[in-house]
């Protein structure tokens, strides 16, 4: 589990200053970088920012659904991943969608939306007196 993608990502993202709750429906309960995996983001008890989504383009609706629900504030879908009905959905909810680049720490294009990244957080840190 951490050789995949999604927590080479979550480890980078780590080390910007976000905290990364990783979900994983066969991989509750175990821990990764730190933080125990939950089942699904409604299990999350903290506000989120970002969905970051390392699955199949199929599964997306329901997982924009789930972001939706959450109120996170940026649906992201990895290199690789669309669908049309997700997009829809998190944009009818005026949830910001990003896509068609990964954020993996090897991945020097992916830099610049770091800095957008940080706006993002730390607005939100602002607005909500996150620290």
């Amino acid at each position: 589990i951490r050789r995949r993608p999604s927590t080479i990502v979550m480890k980078y993202m780590q080390e910007f200053g976000y905290r990364v709750i990783p979900v994983n429906p066969f991989s509750a309960g175990e821990k990764i970088h730190g933080e125990t995996i939950v089942a699904k983001l409604n299990d999350i008890k903290i506000p989120v920012d970002i969905v970051d989504v390392f699955r199949p383009s199929k599964e997306t609706p329901e997982i924009a659904e789930d972001t939706a629900k959450i109120g996170a504030k940026v649906f992201w879908l990895q290199y690789g991943i669309q669908n049309d009905d997700a997009k829809k959905i998190v944009e009818l909810k005026n949830i910001r969608i990003k896509g068609l680049m990964s954020i993996p720490p090897f991945h020097e294009p992916a830099k610049p939306y770091f800095s957008e990244l940080r706006k993002l957080r730390d607005g939100i840190q602002e607005k909500f007196e996150i620290k």
